[in-house]
């Protein structure tokens, strides 16, 4: 991303794309989902562009809300994964440790989005 792309939907890309740093993989075709459910209009393009491009597409903040509603449920889902993995193999669970606090981390970040847009 360049340097005009530095405000808060970048960010917000930037740290929710990046699996090392989120906890969750969106893949191009889960964004055109999200895309589709919330009637964004996007281009298949490098993952973080289209999520930003999703972002900016919300007529409003309570569309915007569905937005970062839906990124949250994509994580709990991400995370319950995680979670079921770690309980059903004991021995990955160490593994498995750091990939659920990430999306905890997540959520929490998604939360509080969510909470700065309805302000």
């Amino acid at each position: 991303m360049t340097t005009r792309d530095a405000g808060p939907f970048e960010a917000l890309a930037r740290t929710f794309m990046t699996p090392a740093k989120s906890g969750v993989y969106l893949t191009r075709n889960e964004l055109l989902v999200l895309a589709r459910l919330t009637e964004a209009s996007v281009r298949v393009n490098e993952r973080p562009r289209m999520l930003v491009d999703i972002l900016r597409s919300a007529q409003t903040a309570d569309e915007l809300i569905a937005m970062v509603d839906r990124l949250a449920d994509f994580t709990r889902a991400q995370l319950a994964q995680y979670e079921a993995l770690a309980s059903e193999y004991p021995s990955t669970a160490a593994a498995w440790r750091p990939w659920i606090e990430r999306a905890r981390r997540t959520l929490v970040l998604l939360d509080d989005t969510r909470h700065d847009i309805a302000l």
